[in-house]
């Protein structure tokens, strides 16, 4: 099996497990302290904003960190 078929394959699946969990929200009511929390696809849309939250942070920490390729080499105390 080629590694795009098994990538197009984990997709698929993943797709079916985030709509069986939706469709299971409407059957199995939620106890939780907060309304909002309650709302039908919350823990989707939270996990989806708190994951492209984490990737942008992500890459602008990449950029502040990112040192020149020479840098070490310019640095050096001989």
């Amino acid at each position: 099996m080629s590694v795009e078929k098994q990538i197009r394959n984990a997709w698929v699946l993943f797709s079916i497990v985030l709509a069986v969990t939706l469709i299971v929200e409407f059957f199995v009511p939620g106890k939780t302290p907060f309304e909002s929390t309650q709302w039908w696809g919350f823990g989707a849309v939270f996990g989806f904003f708190s994951c492209f939250i984490m990737v942008v942070v992500a890459k602008v920490l990449g950029y502040v960190l990112k040192k020149p390729e020479n840098y070490y080499t310019e640095h050096k105390d001989v």
